[in-house]
């Protein structure tokens, strides 16, 4: 259409801003997902290593 036209370079221009504010707002949607559960990830680890390094030393007390 836009080539019979002769306003081709306009029309895929167009298009071009609308599937790049399609991917913008996929991206957003996707971040906003993946944030809370990269914090939970990284709360669970520093539970692990805090464990990993108490345990341990809590065995050894009881020990003695």
């Amino acid at each position: 259409m836009g080539l019979e036209v002769g306003n081709l370079e306009i029309v895929l221009g167009k298009i071009s801003v609308l599937y790049e504010e399609d991917v913008t707002q996929s991206l957003s949607a996707a971040t906003q997902l993946a944030e809370p559960l990269l914090l939970a990830f990284a709360g669970a680890m520093s539970a692990f290593l805090a464990l990993a390094t108490l345990l341990p030393i809590i065995n050894v007390v009881n020990t003695l």
